[in-house]
C-alpha cells in the first residue's frame, strides 16, 4: 500500500478547530495535551481517548506548526498487531502540515512532536477514516495505531522577503558544498533556490534587482555543477536563465559553451567561448577551453581531408585514365611552382588569433 493510500485525508465536516485562509492551508490550533496517570498523551482531551501518544524517545527543539514541511518515518497497525502499511525501507514520507493531505488524527499527533522523537499514536476511526474505511486496506470504524519518527521539518517561506532569503541560503549552503566537492549535493541546494523564487512576483524595482542579484548566481552555480556532472542540456539551459537576467557575462558564456561541448554541440560551443574569451582574455580557463574546441576542429578537418584523400585514391585505382587521373597528373606537374600548404598547426594558431580579437 503507498504513502498516499494510506494517509489519505478523512477530514470530518467538523470545522472547530481547521478553517481555511485564502491560501487554501488548513489552519489549526492543536489542543494543549493532557497528561495520563500512564505516561501517555490524550492529544484531544475534548472527546477523551480519541488521539492517544506515547512517547517512546524524547526529541528536541521546537515543535512543527502549520504550513510546515515535515518529514517522518511511520509504521501502521491494527490493533491486533497486523501491520498494513510502513515507511521502513521506503524514502521518509513528506507532507505539508496543515494542508489536509492526512488523516485529522496524524495532523494533530505530528504537530505535538519534536525532531527525533518517536512516539506510538492511537488514532479512533473518527480522527482516521471514519465509518467507511479505506478499502480494501482499512475496514469500517478502524482504530489504528501508528509508530511515527519525525525526522525533520521545515517553516516554507511565505513572503516574498522570506522566499528571497531562503533562496541567498540555499545559495550560500551550496557554495559549501561545491568546496567539498559535493556538485549533486549543492545542485540539489541551488534547485531548492531557483524553485522557490524563479516566478516571485516583485512590484518594485528595488525588489525586481534584488531577485536578479539572488537568482542568476543561483543559475551559474547550477550550470557549474552541472557540467562537474556531466549534465551538457542543462547546463545550458541553466546558463541560458542567468545571461536573460544580467546578459552575456563572460561567466555564463563560458559555462553554457562547455555546455554545448558536452553535448556535441561544437560550432555553438566555440561561439560562445570565443565570446567569453573575448570579454576575459586573463581567464586561464576559458583559454584552454578555447584550445580544446579548436584541437577537435583540427583532429577533425585532419579526418576529413584523409577520408577525401583515400575517396580521390580508390577513384583513381579502379580509373587510371579517368578525368581524376589527369586532373591529378597535371596538379602534380604544376606542384613545384606552388606554395606549401599551411601546416595544421599553422592553421590552428591563425584561428586561434581570430578568435582572439
Amino acid at each position: 500500500m503507498s504513502d498516499t493510500d494510506s494517509l489519505n485525508s478523512s477530514f470530518s465536516s467538523d470545522d472547530t478547530e481547521y478553517s481555511h485562509d485564502s491560501d487554501d492551508d488548513i489552519i489549526f490550533e492543536a489542543p494543549e495535551p493532557l497528561l495520563l496517570e500512564d505516561g501517555s498523551y490524550d492529544l484531544y482531551p475534548s472527546d477523551k481517548g480519541k488521539i492517544v501518544k506515547k512517547v517512546i524517545k524524547a526529541g528536541s527543539g521546537d515543535k512543527p506548526t502549520a504550513r510546515s514541511l515535515v518529514q517522518v518515518h511511520y509504521t501502521g497497525k491494527f490493533p491486533d498487531g497486523e501491520q498494513f502499511d510502513s515507511s521502513q525501507g521506503r524514502q521518509p514520507f513528506e507532507f505539508k502540515l496543515g494542508k489536509g493531505s492526512v488523516i485529522k488524527g496524524w495532523e494533530i499527533a505530528v504537530a505535538s512532536m519534536q525532531v527525533g522523537e518517536e512516539a506510538e499514536v492511537t488514532i479512533d476511526p473518527e480522527f482516521g477514516y471514519g465509518e467507511t474505511g479505506s478499502p480494501p486496506t482499512i475496514p469500517a470504524s478502524a482504530t489504528l495505531i501508528f509508530n511515527i519518527q519525525l525526522l525533520s521539518f521545515r517553516k516554507e517561506p511565505e513572503t516574498a522577503e522570506e522566499k528571497l532569503a531562503f533562496a541567498q541560503t540555499r545559495k550560500e549552503e551550496g557554495n559549501t558544498k561545491v568546496k567539498n566537492h559535493d556538485y549533486k549535493g549543492a545542485l540539489d541546494e541551488y534547485d531548492r533556490g531557483v524553485g522557490m523564487i524563479e516566478h516571485l512576483w516583485c512590484d518594485t524595482d528595488e525588489m525586481k534587482a534584488k531577485h536578479a542579484d539572488i537568482l542568476a548566481p543561483l543559475q551559474l552555480n547550477k550550470a557549474l555543477c552541472c557540467i562537474k556532472l556531466g549534465e551538457g542540456k542543462r547546463a545550458v539551459r541553466a546558463a541560458t536563465d542567468a545571461i536573460s537576467l544580467k546578459g552575456e557575462t563572460d561567466k555564463a558564456l563560458y559555462r553554457r559553451g562547455v555546455g554545448y561541448r558536452i553535448q556535441g554541440e561544437m560550432s555553438k560551443a566555440k561561439r560562445d567561448v570565443t565570446k567569453a574569451w573575448e570579454l576575459n582574455k586573463s581567464d586561464r580557463m576559458i583559454r584552454e577551453e578555447l584550445e580544446k574546441i579548436l584541437e577537435w576542429e583540427k583532429k577533425k578537418t585532419e579526418r576529413e581531408k584523409k577520408i577525401a584523400t583515400k575517396f580521390f585514391q580508390s577513384s583513381s585505382d579502379s580509373d587510371p585514365t579517368g578525368p581524376t587521373a589527369q586532373t591529378q597528373n597535371e596538379t602534380e606537374q604544376t606542384d613545384e611552382s606552388k606554395p606549401e600548404p599551411a601546416t595544421p598547426e599553422v592553421l590552428v594558431t591563425e584561428q586561434q588569433s581570430s578568435s582572439s580579437e
